[in-house]
């Protein structure tokens, strides 16, 4: 509400917003009054001092109805859906006031039918920052904080896990991580944003070359913080998450010594991921040969590969797809998206309409099942997986799930140039800093930490690898995307085959 005061005072010069009401006594407990302090601090930097007006004081119902008696609209901005009463709506509606009302349990009914203006939770607020999420502007995205990252990083690789933000040194490390976070030294190669430094880049690259075993010709994936393997080989998916990891270093990383060291261990290890069965193992190595490719276009081993690989996810969805299900396989599972996102990728690359459009179809699919009907995203929840043709699961919600819808949905716009998918992403990435089922940030946007995941009453306070990683990944992308609307960076050009 703070944020669009400006907007308002273009309209109606003599607004005013009241905010009445003392600070909760526990939260004031838990934080003092940093809260009301950031939101004045966020009417300072806005201007608009004389038209917002903060009364730190609890009131009698007497008092309270009197103010609701002078205001010309009531405006109810709560971010917690689940709001199953408020007294001042009532209050506000009995009195004959207009509303103005996020679509809390509630609002929605007291509302419906034109009794009120229900709006959407378009602009998010994170409980860490109280500044309004704006992707159209890369001053607005939040700031790639690295902190947590870092700590989380000794000098053998990514820790798998941590108690609260302390890294776990009971449960080591593993290639999935440390392939993810290769990936995310790739990404903020990009301009606009600060590149990892050149030692750790190198750690984790190390962590990859001596996760190889060259006698079973896979990577090995846990190693335990004595620097001790704990498994000969890893599973599919690790290998090929690592494969993706090595193509993209093969295509971006900053050293021409490393990117022909990921080409050569690529190649090495790609013939083994033709026997997968996996259908995840097939498309992080298809997102994988996307990159390859790109460096490496005469490799005709690789070329072959990939029409093979993507034959084979759409043999699965041609056997499994149905009008209420279009989908790869009978239920959903983990890192969903990057199934359509592989698809879409190939098909751009080898100019195949076919596969595109199966990338698209599924993934506006799967859109429907991770948005609720209040148009936030609901990630694929844990409880679910295995279940066959149901729908999702609420909870455990998952960061990577946020990270590789994000993706997905902007590889959808570079495929066919439609915004909605860039609406899409942000709206996913918005899950990280509070737009979810609980409203709560998973983040803090100091440090960068992100927490591992939403139950259905709390958030899980540990603030592991992989969950640092998917949030800095899902960040990166949205400050391109910020970058690309404010014109600072040229967009990637629009792939659309078929046409």
């Amino acid at each position: 509400m703070i944020d669009a005061m400006p907007s308002i005072l273009k309209r109606r010069a003599d607004a005013v917003y009241v905010v009445l009401g003392a600070t909760h006594p526990n939260l004031v407990r838990e934080q003092g009054e940093a809260y009301r302090e950031s939101l004045m601090a966020r009417v300072r930097e806005l201007g608009v001092e004389d038209h917002v007006v903060f009364l730190d004081q609890f009131v009698d119902q007497a008092t309270l109805l009197e103010f609701i008696s002078m205001c010309d609209i009531y405006v109810t901005p709560y971010l917690n859906e689940a709001q199953m009463t408020s007294g001042t709506l009532a209050y506000s509606f009995g009195l004959g006031k207009p509303v103005v009302s996020t679509p809390y349990w509630h609002a929605r009914e007291l509302l419906a039918d034109g009794r009120g203006v229900l709006v959407h939770w378009l602009k998010v607020v994170a409980r860490t920052d109280p500044a309004a999420f704006d992707p159209h502007s890369p001053a607005a995205a939040p700031d790639m904080q690295i902190r947590h990252f870092l700590s989380m990083c000794d000098d053998t690789g990514l820790f798998q896990h941590a108690v609260h933000s302390v890294p776990d040194r009971s449960h080591g490390y593993c290639v999935d991580d440390n392939a993810r976070a290769l990936l995310l030294a790739c990404a903020l190669n990009n301009p606009g944003e600060q590149r990892l430094s050149e030692v750790l880049t190198a750690r984790f690259a190390a962590f990859v070359q001596h996760a190889w075993n060259p006698d079973t010709r896979r990577f090995r994936n846990f190693m335990g913080f004595s620097r001790t393997w704990l498994e000969a080989s890893g599973s599919e998916d690790s290998h090929a998450r690592t494969l993706w990891a090595l193509g993209e270093s093969a295509r971006s990383d900053l050293s021409p010594s490393r990117r022909r060291w990921a080409a050569s261990l690529f190649a090495e290890a790609l013939p083994t991921a033709e026997a997968f069965r996996s259908p995840r193992a097939w498309a992080f190595t298809l997102l994988g040969l996307d990159a390859y490719c790109a460096a490496a276009p005469d490799d005709l081993h690789a070329r072959e590969v990939r029409p093979v690989l993507a034959d084979r996810l759409m043999t699965i969805f041609a056997s499994v797809e149905t009008p209420d299900w279009v989908w790869f396989e009978e239920g959903l599972a983990y890192d969903n998206a990057r199934l359509p996102q592989a698809l879409m990728v190939t098909g751009m690359a080898t100019q195949t309409p076919g596969l595109v459009d199966a990338g698209l179809r599924s993934l506006r699919w799967l859109m429907k099942q991770q948005t609720t009907s209040m148009g936030h995203f609901r990630p694929v929840g844990t409880a679910g997986f295995g279940e066959q043709r149901k729908r999702p699961r609420a909870f455990d919600q998952q960061p990577v799930e946020a990270t590789a819808t994000i993706a997905a949905c902007l590889t959808a716009w570079r495929a066919e140039g439609d915004a909605e998918w860039k609406a899409m992403a942000t709206n996913v990435f918005a899950w990280f800093l509070g737009n979810n089922d609980l409203s709560v940030a998973l983040v803090d946007l100091q440090t960068g930490s992100c927490r591992d995941g939403l139950h259905p009453d709390r958030a899980n306070e540990n603030r592991g690898g992989e969950s640092v990683v998917s949030y800095l990944l899902g960040l990166a992308e949205i400050r391109q995307l910020a970058r690309v609307n404010a014109g600072l960076t040229k967009p990637p050009a629009l792939r659309a085959v078929g046409a």
